[in-house]
């Protein structure tokens, strides 16, 4: 045998197992034994394009503490120049992968002027029962002229939420998903509204996927003595931070992305920005938030 066909001969064994694994990875883009192990082969194929893609989706359904997202961030940061350093990182809500479908329709998002949540549902206190009241409060048109607006709002806050909304139009330009803005409460699918003070939080979203719905709140007093310009750079993070979430987005480990968790204490470096905030959606986001849209969920919200 010459050493060429002995080359061929090493090779096809490895060709089967790279073909095998990779057959069963797709066939169960949720398994993380099997995306792992594909991950490697097309490493040892130098696949890196290959081998990236099944590692993010060990990272994306894995939980952050565990052996194989550790073994993800693994592959991540040794191959960190080839991957042009990306690290993507979990999209599980209490073990489970959530997002929305709009094959069909977009969703709808309201962004209110100032409106604060009524008594007992504002200021984080939001559960599953509590929405589906707000649903029936919302389908009566005059139930908007009884709210009241946040103290401390500013008309400009909700020009900045839009803003931070804006910030994951490129996935809607890859048709990722799709939203449209509505002033129409009872029939938006993602809602915002603003609130004096929030626990321990500048902004938080509550996502119920079982009514296809999913509500943020943003706090207004503690902040608003800041500078035009600072408050402006805040006011777009946090917003497209809780619009991460309300997309199905969770948490990342990594301090320099725009779904770290932040408290609502955010220091100010004056004459350099806003100390900490990264500058809006970074790679590891956008590469996570890829990984989540391709993936089958345990739950698919669908606007209505």
């Amino acid at each position: 045998m010459t050493n060429d066909s002995l080359g061929a001969a090493q090779k096809h064994p490895i060709d089967k197992a790279n073909q095998a694994l990779t057959a069963s990875a797709n066939k169960a883009p949720r398994d993380v034994r099997a995306n792992y192990y594909a991950g490697l082969c097309q490493l040892k194929a130098d696949d890196i394009a290959g081998a990236s893609r099944f590692m993010s989706r060990v990272a994306a359904c894995s939980s952050p503490g565990g052996q194989a997202y550790a073994h993800a961030a693994t592959f991540f940061r040794d191959n960190a120049s080839r991957v042009s350093g990306i690290r993507p990182y979990s999209c599980l809500h209490n073990g489970r992968i959530i997002r929305w479908d709009t094959s069909k329709r977009p969703i709808r998002i309201f962004i209110s002027n100032g409106l604060q949540l009524p008594d007992g549902y504002s200021g984080g206190a939001l559960n599953g029962a509590r929405m589906s009241v707000l649903d029936e409060l919302f389908a009566n048109r005059e139930t908007l002229n009884r709210l009241s607006v946040s103290k401390g709002y500013r008309p400009e806050m909700r020009t900045q939420a839009i803003w931070g909304l804006q910030q994951w139009d490129w996935a809607q330009s890859e048709r990722l998903f799709k939203y449209q803005l509505t002033n129409d409460p009872a029939t938006a699918d993602i809602l915002l509204f603003w609130c004096p003070h929030l626990p321990k939080e500048a902004g938080i979203t509550f996502l119920e996927p079982s009514r296809n719905k999913s509500i943020i709140e943003i706090q207004t007093s503690s902040l608003s003595s800041l500078s035009h310009l600072y408050l402006q750079y805040v006011f777009i993070h946090i917003a497209a931070h809780e619009f991460g979430h309300a997309l199905g987005m969770s948490h990342s480990d990594n301090s320099a992305d725009l779904m770290f968790p932040r408290s609502q204490t955010i220091t100010i470096y004056v004459g350099r920005g806003v100390g900490h905030l990264p500058k809006g959606i970074g790679k590891n986001d956008k590469a996570t938030f890829r990984t989540l849209y391709s993936l089958p969920p345990d739950m698919s919200m669908t606007p209505r």
